[in-house]
């Protein structure tokens, strides 16, 4: 089981009824990951999020360090003039994930520097491993499968509770925090520790001003436009 690279961990996600009743939330989410490959080579990945959530919205959006490497400038193989170039790695493009006017849950990617949003359509979200759940999104755990697991005695924060399944050596753990509606941590791996992974979400307070309400007048984009 590993840690997704664009969106949050979710237990089989299913559809969450609404999500007005969902308590606004902030929080600095850290992914992390490490597998040990059949070449004996042990492969750690690690980085974190600011993630948001205020009742149809949930905005997700990397953390870069100072100090990490440029992106990469993608040429063109012929540089001829008739070449296209575009910036397909969404990784540190905000996430935006909302509920429209019907209830439906639709994903824009957003750049706030270059003050652009890219729309994605339905059928694109398997392309950027969007699953389109909103629970997934607005609640990182499915509570249906959390209402399957197994309750277990490990100390926990007032107001959370850790929850366990296991199956064929393997195991999925979960910090579920019912006052917040979010998980303080999830974990899976196998019992061997050839792979592990963990999310830890730690709670923060929400800015003055929400990010989704900052983009009038960006440019939208359509994602198959950039594919052309």
């Amino acid at each position: 089981m590993s840690v997704r690279s664009l969106f949050c961990f979710a237990l089989l996600a299913t559809p969450l009824a609404h999500a007005a009743a969902l308590p606004d939330a902030a929080a600095t989410i850290t992914y992390e990951s490490r597998v040990v490959t059949a070449e004996g080579v042990t492969k750690q990945t690690r980085f974190q999020e600011r993630w948001l959530r205020s009742k149809d919205n949930v905005w997700s959006e990397r953390i870069v360090p100072a100090n990490a490497l440029p992106e990469s400038v993608h040429e063109g193989e012929h540089g001829g003039e008739h070449d296209h170039h575009h910036d397909m790695n969404f990784a540190t493009a905000a996430k935006y994930v909302y509920l429209d006017a019907k209830g439906v849950v639709a994903l824009n990617f957003v750049r706030p520097a270059q003050k652009t949003v890219i729309v994605m359509g339905k059928g694109d979200y398997a392309q950027v491993g969007f699953d389109g759940s909103w629970q997934a999104a607005a609640t990182l755990v499915d509570r249906k499968q959390l209402d399957k697991m197994t309750r277990v005695a490990k100390p926990a924060p007032d107001g959370a509770s850790w929850y366990e399944q296991r199956q064929n050596k393997q195991y999925v753990r979960v910090l579920w925090s019912s006052a917040r509606q979010l998980p303080l941590s999830i974990e899976s791996g196998r019992d061997d520790g050839s792979s592990w992974s963990r999310i830890t979400v730690a709670p923060q307070a929400l800015p003055a001003t929400l990010p989704w309400t900052r983009m009038a007048g960006y440019t939208r984009k359509d994602y198959m436009d950039l594919l052309d």
